[in-house]
């Protein structure tokens, strides 16, 4: 492996000081009742589509998997488990990669849009469609900007659906405080987390090599 300080990826910026102030009434505010999103034609037959390739096995969901370099990796760590990415480009998703050749019959990718899909995945869970092992959030867009806190998955509407998922959630980002607001809202959740800087990361994505190559520190939460 080549040594770790090659890259010259920058590192996240913000002008937010600690745990945004006012998350917790961000967050307090969201209920299922006011989740107004409407449903588009297009997410519901993507859902379709991929309840119809999962049948009745269990499954990984990666969101927001970009290129799908890390759909592929979970698809090879559990070779009996089907894996969903999801991408909202179809750019990053029909990229040609090398490492998508040959690929696992286990693993499938879509394009879809996780306003609508968490939404979906959710409904299914709970009535018990679906059986999912793990949800995956591998370096989310940090939307380091104070003002866009609310577009952060832990401070938008769809939180109040991916913290009832009681599944396991992985998140990853070399942005450690994206992590402890996410572990804060599932503490309104009455979910506690497990924060770990990550030694040795088995590089999933391409934003995490560049990170990693660039000297920069990984971190983990698991959400049991």
């Amino acid at each position: 492996m080549s040594t770790k300080f090659e890259g010259n990826s920058n590192i996240v910026t913000t002008n937010q000081e600690g745990i945004h102030k006012n998350l917790k009434d961000i967050v307090s505010k969201y209920s299922f009742e006011n989740y107004k999103r409407p449903l588009a034609d297009f997410s519901k037959e993507v859902w379709g589509e991929i309840l119809k390739w999962i049948g009745e096995e269990e499954v990984i969901f990666d969101l927001g998997c970009g290129i799908g370099a890390s759909s592929i990796y979970l698809s090879k760590k559990y070779p009996n488990v089907k894996v969903v990415g999801i991408d909202k480009s179809v750019s990053r998703l029909d990229r040609k990669n090398d490492f998508k050749n040959n690929l696992n019959q286990n693993i499938n990718l879509f394009r879809g849009e996780l306003l609508d899909l968490i939404p979906l995945i959710y409904k299914d869970y709970k009535s018990k469609v679906i059986n999912i092992h793990s949800i995956y959030l591998l370096y989310p867009n940090p939307y380091p900007k104070k003002i866009h806190v609310k577009r952060r998955f832990h401070g938008s509407p769809i939180c109040i659906y991916l913290y009832n998922i009681k599944l396991p959630i992985i998140l990853r980002s070399n942005w450690k405080l994206y992590l402890d607001e996410f572990s804060f809202v599932g503490n309104l959740f009455q979910r506690s987390s497990v924060i770990e800087k990550v030694e040795n990361p088995e590089l999933m994505t391409p934003f995490e090599e560049k990170f990693y190559r660039s000297g920069q520190d990984i971190f983990e939460l698991r959400l049991p």
